[in-house]
């Protein structure tokens, strides 16, 4: 039986700001490349319905990956405006997500996290997540790269292993936005960091303990 001791898991989302496809490619070939294609990231997507982005959910599926769900608008005032344009927002997702890839995702992250301040009380959005049976994921290590689109990939790592480094389990919260273009470039050497420390990089499933900022009872 094999015990792992400590593990990271990289919680990313694809944006409307994707210029096409190249960028996407570049990081799912970083990671085959790296031989862990079926060890990755779940990618929560809100949509772009271009052919280039249809193509990259499929080609998430197709290679292993975790195909997750962030939000279809990634609009807040829209999303968190009452319960029943979120239920709409994020149903209208996943029926598109499996229209494309005719896999139907059930991991998913709050657009600003459970812990955002966009809306007052989070409770029964949780709950509606809970009630469908969707698994969501916050964060517990963080790139920073939203935070300063001209932070160096070489910081951006260091941000990420400060976290990683002070407990056994991670999910890193990582952006690709097209002005993020440092995240890819720090992957190998993040990587490579990563597996040399013994860390061990695996898939967001059904089967994660859940990071949560905010929770409710079921």
């Amino acid at each position: 039986m094999l015990f792992i001791k400590k593990y990271v898991l990289f919680l990313q989302y694809f944006t409307y700001l994707i210029p096409g496809f190249i960028f996407i490619s570049s990081l799912v070939f970083l990671l085959k490349y790296a031989q862990l294609s079926k060890h990755t990231n779940t990618k929560n997507c809100h949509c772009k319905e271009t052919d280039y982005a249809k193509k990259c959910y499929q080609r998430i599926v197709l290679e292993g990956h975790t195909l997750g769900m962030h939000s279809y608008s990634h609009n807040y005032d829209q999303i968190y405006s009452s319960l029943e344009a979120f239920k709409k927002d994020i149903n209208k997702l996943q029926n598109y997500l499996y229209e494309t890839t005719e896999t139907k995702p059930f991991i998913y992250r709050f657009p600003g996290g459970s812990s955002n301040s966009c809306v007052k009380n989070i409770d029964s959005y949780i709950r509606y997540i809970n009630q469908r049976g969707w698994f969501y994921f916050d964060w517990n290590a963080l790139s920073g790269d939203a935070l300063n689109f001209d932070t160096s990939a070489q910081q951006l790592n260091q941000n990420i292993l400060k976290d990683v480094r002070r407990q056994d389990v991670s999910i890193v919260l990582m952006h690709d936005l097209h002005e993020t273009e440092h995240t890819v470039e720090a992957l190998d050497s993040l990587i490579k960091t990563l597996k040399k420390e013994g860390y061990q990089i695996l898939p967001i499933t059904e089967n994660t303990k859940p990071v949560q900022h905010k929770s409710v009872d079921k």
